[in-house]
């Protein structure tokens, strides 16, 4: 970079980057940093699909903010917006390591201007850069080695999924699923398969789509088939559903997510009569992945509705096995509890407010509202807090906590602090710094304890977590401190009031 390019603000910055479902939410704080410095900013987005999918909104989005914004398709089109703005400054901005990233650093070069520099899409690698005093070329040469591998792995990645898919998969469906003739939407089946091998904040958000199900089909019987490491929302709340299944899918689970070799084959081979047997009229599998969608046709179900990432080789190249293939828009950032809403639309089911409201059953504990009555009595709010995360990008530091906890106490508020047995050592780093009480019920609760103590609090904060969710489920006013990811994926969707934090990481 120069050394003159901050002190030139009287030029127009272009950004040029990638389409991914979650780039507004990553581009917005850039673009509201940047905007301070440059007069306009005029951002290209590239749409490497072609025009498949619909990206217009994107568009929109981005002028109303009072930024340019345009679409190219190809390199050509690219080629000939950056010749129009050839006197402004461009970024040139990386998210991922798909192997399209090779056609914007092949931009990146045919920029003919001299201000121009590449980045992640993140605020504080770009503050770093603009910093920088001196012009370093051999900065470029890592990220551009790495994008070459990167398109090496996925280029293998691809290879491997269509071996995967051709030697496999496919002769093995012909095998051992019975040939028949495309059927109708079953209008009353009898016997539903519902899968869905997934994190607790997952399952939790997927309970109102199970009610919804359940009310539309009160006389079928519903089999879930979840994770032995999420299933407590379940065992919870059996209503839901008349049978549950568990079983740890080898290709996702906490040790050794989406990894299938020999073992793992075997295992699913294994797995797989037990399902077969019971003939399902209706399967439905809500997640994308490759091997979702492949459980899922080898089910033996009659009728299949399955989503599917569109950035899966093996989950599209499922289709013909699939009655209904709902092909998930990688241009859009889909909520966790979007994706089984989607299947049950194909079946004529909208999750309405009292399959929210009444799908969690809220369990009572006399103990545990023995001691918040106490509280109450004496004139103090409480508030409950999730002090744990499952990520160490997600985590608040115990002395963030404390000090919030302390707040809370001075305007009348007891802190009850929730979090599983992992989070013990930070509940007693986090009392440490304490010189106010607090209810300790960290590694002491079950999810029947938990929406005891919920629907007792006058309102929650927490981390990005599953029990964030239930208390979205319970209609409970939330703060919601989240750190490094995508918000729109996870964001607590079901209360009518929610404030979201997101921390600077």
């Amino acid at each position: 970079m120069t050394k003159d390019l901050l002190p030139r603000i009287q030029r127009n910055l272009v950004i040029i980057t990638l389409i991914t479902d979650d780039i507004s939410p990553r581009l917005k704080p850039v673009c509201g940093f940047l905007s301070k410095r440059y007069p306009q900013i005029t951002i290209l987005f590239f749409d490497y699909s072609n025009g498949k999918l619909k990206c217009n909104n994107l568009i929109d989005l981005f002028e109303k903010e009072g930024y340019k914004a345009f679409i190219f398709h190809d390199i050509k089109e690219g080629l000939t917006l950056i010749n129009k703005n050839q006197n402004s400054n461009f970024l040139y901005l990386f998210k991922s390591t798909q192997n399209l990233g090779i056609r914007l650093y092949y931009l990146f070069f045919k920029t003919k201007s001299s201000y121009k520099w590449i980045s992640q899409c993140n605020l504080i690698l770009i503050r770093r850069v603009l910093s920088e005093k001196s012009k370093n070329n051999f900065k470029y040469f890592l990220p551009i080695v790495s994008t070459f591998k990167n398109f090496l792995l996925h280029s293998l990645f691809y290879l491997k999924s269509l071996l995967v898919y051709f030697f496999l998969f496919n002769p093995l469906l012909h095998i051992i699923r019975d040939k028949k003739e495309k059927t109708a939407i079953p209008t009353n089946p009898q016997n539903i398969l519902f899968i869905r091998m997934d994190h607790l904040g997952d399952i939790i958000c997927t309970l109102p789509s199970l009610k919804a199900l359940k009310e539309k089909f009160p006389n079928s019987k519903i089999t879930f088939l979840g994770a032995p490491w999420s299933c407590q929302p379940l065992k919870a709340n059996p209503h839901l559903f008349d049978e549950l299944i568990i079983w740890d899918a080898p290709w996702h689970n906490k040790k050794t997510k989406y990894k299938i070799g020999i073992k793992e084959f075997i295992k699913l081979m294994l797995f797989l009569p037990k399902l077969r047997r019971k003939n399902f009229d209706l399967v439905i599998q809500p997640r994308g992945e490759g091997m979702n969608v492949v459980l899922a046709a080898l089910t033996k179900g009659n009728f299949i509705i399955s989503c599917a990432d569109a950035n899966r080789p093996i989950a599209m190249l499922m289709k013909k096995f699939i009655d209904i293939l709902i092909v998930l828009n990688p241009y859009r950032t889909y909520h966790i509890s979007e994706w089984p809403q989607l299947c049950l639309k194909e079946l004529g089911i909208q999750v309405k407010e009292h399959h929210i409201r009444e799908c969690y059953k809220v369990y009572t504990s006399p103990e545990i509202e023995k001691e918040i009555s106490k509280w109450k009595k004496q004139g103090f709010n409480v508030c409950s807090i999730v002090i744990g995360a499952g990520s160490k990008v997600r985590e608040w530091s115990p002395y963030k906590f404390s000090k919030l906890i302390e707040k809370l106490f001075k305007k009348n508020t007891l802190s009850i602090l929730i979090g599983s047995k992992d989070d013990i050592r930070r509940k007693d780093n986090i009392v440490k710094l304490l010189s106010i009480p607090v209810m300790d019920m960290v590694g002491k609760t079950d999810f029947k304890n938990i929406s005891c103590i919920l629907e007792n609090s006058d309102f929650i904060i927490s981390l990005d977590t599953s029990i964030m969710h239930l208390a979205s489920l319970l209609n409970k006013k939330i703060i919601a401190l989240f750190g490094a990811g995508n918000i729109g994926v996870a964001k607590p969707v079901f209360s009518k009031k929610y404030v979201i934090i997101k921390k600077n990481v």
